[in-house]
């Protein structure tokens, strides 16, 4: 059998990978923290997610920017554009409830990280201090004036349709309302860009688990 190449798959099955994969990596961090958790206790595991997620946040920002061309310091219109991409995105649920042109409100409305956490009765965890580490970073990554505020977290505040909800600022200003949609619909995007995505995404895994092995 030949070598297959991404590029001669349907753009169906491009963005079915493109999705497994993100999932492929959200399933590797979760493994992770659950073992270290269940050896080391769950404070452990946390400070230790916080200082790979703090370190991904950063990188997968750098690379993405690369792969869909976003300009430097490109504000939240880049940063939008950016989350549909961040690692973890395409393998939940997410929306958009609030865009302008200085603000983005981003939510999580179904979120794998926390479900393949807690399945099988493993330890949930308060993932304030570790997704804020990951959101300003990989927000700073995308454009050095947004500010990153967390508006709910689990697992007390959120309310069930929303696992948590995420602020970014640019220059800590509102601004207008601006037109037009910021999530973006992945069979949408040509062959040559998720096939792109997805070697990141392969690399990401990777990254995540070494990251993972070095902060241990």
């Amino acid at each position: 059998m030949s070598k297959i190449k991404l590029e001669e798959l349907s753009q169906k099955t491009l963005v079915d990978l493109f999705k497994v994969y993100s999932k492929n990596t959200i399933t590797v961090d979760s493994l992770w923290f659950i073992n270290v958790a269940k050896r080391f206790g769950a404070e452990t595991a946390e400070e230790m997610s916080r200082k790979v997620k703090e370190r991904y946040g950063t990188t997968d920002a750098i690379r993405l920017k690369r792969i869909l061309g976003l300009p430097e310091e490109g504000g939240i219109p880049a940063l939008a554009k950016a989350l549909n991409f961040h690692i973890w995105i395409p393998g939940m649920e997410y929306e958009f409830p609030e865009v302008t042109e200085k603000k983005v409100v981003f939510n999580i409305t179904d979120c794998f990280i926390q479900k393949e956490t807690i399945k099988d009765n493993g330890p949930g965890f308060r993932c304030e201090q570790i997704c804020e580490a990951q959101y300003v970073n990989f927000a700073k990554s995308i454009d050095s004036r947004i500010e990153t505020r967390c508006l709910l977290c689990q697992p007390e505040k959120s309310p069930k349709e929303v696992w948590c909800s995420w602020e970014f600022l640019l220059n800590g200003e509102s601004g207008e309302t601006i037109d037009g949609k910021a999530k973006i619909d992945y069979s949408d995007l040509s062959v040559e860009t998720l096939s792109k995505l997805i070697r990141l995404y392969s690399k990401s895994v990777i990254t995540i688990d070494g990251l993972w092995f070095i902060n241990l």
